[in-house]
């Protein structure tokens, strides 16, 4: 059973001074996100962006399909007794970008394989510090995450000491980075942000998201159509607390701040 939250005890999530995401530098649709490698969710192929409207329907027939990230999670490297822990290091970048990582994976249909959140420590000089979404993609695309083998056999290690890495980290790391993602548009609405949000879950893919007011990365993998909730949207979240299920999460202050769609990996 989900554990909720909502817009009365969101704050309970994470401890007071907590620091694990930098608000993002790049802007929406400008050269600094091109840059990065963020493709706008309005100019992607082959895909539009769902009307208001036909969020019902869409992301009621996704969940009779079991087509979002969370069942994919089920069914390949997440069943009900995974836990994802952080234990205290200020790394949720990291821990929720490699979780949408193998949950596309799980999509493309390629071998389960658990990749090391730790290993994208190099983003941050191996410190104990957050860090930025969008940068954090970036570091995917060029050198990517080292799978487990290669680092204490253990998702949830919080090691950052590379000397310590099984030799060739880094190059297996490569074999394991994005190829592609979206970046959703956070400036016109909360009602536009759920619409790009749902398109993107609808379609099986997770969103790698933060919320400012935390300074917490986090990993949108499923929704609900629940009339009489705020946009009439519940979210899955996967969070990185060690918690034995997903959160269920409703309310203005769970509209992501940010939020980047996962949309390919490369042929490995």
């Amino acid at each position: 059973m989900s554990i909720e939250y909502h817009d009365s005890n969101w704050e309970q999530l994470v401890p007071l001074g907590y620091q694990g995401v930098l608000p993002r530098r790049s802007r929406y649709g400008q050269d600094d996100a091109y840059e990065l490698g963020l493709t706008p969710i309005e100019q992607a192929e082959n895909i539009d962006v769902l009307a208001y409207e036909d969020l019902k329907e869409a992301i009621t027939t996704a969940r009779e399909a079991k087509a979002m990230p969370v069942f994919h999670q089920l069914d390949s490297w997440c069943d009900n007794d995974f836990r994802s822990n952080q234990n205290g290091l200020p790394y949720c970048w990291a821990w929720s970008a490699t979780a949408a990582f193998m949950d596309l994976r799980a999509l493309e249909a390629k071998e389960t394989k658990f990749l090391s959140p730790v290993s994208l420590g190099w983003l941050v000089g191996w410190r104990a510090r957050g860090y930025y979404l969008d940068e954090t993609v970036s570091g995917i695309m060029q050198r990517g995450i080292a799978p487990t083998t290669h680092v204490d056999d253990n998702f949830n290690s919080t090691n950052s000491n590379p000397g310590t890495y099984r030799d060739g980290w880094e190059a297996e790391a490569k074999k394991y980075r994005l190829r592609e993602v979206w970046d959703i548009d956070t400036r016109r609405g909360d009602k536009y942000i759920v619409q790009q949000v749902a398109t993107a879950v609808c379609a099986g893919r997770s969103c790698y998201f933060a919320i400012n007011a935390m300074s917490h990365a986090m990993q949108i993998c499923g929704m609900h159509w629940t009339e009489g909730s705020y946009l009439n949207v519940k979210f899955d979240v996967r969070n990185s607390h060690n918690e034995s299920t997903t959160l269920l999460t409703e309310g203005s202050r769970w509209i992501p701040d940010e939020a980047i769609v996962f949309v390919s990996s490369v042929l490995t």
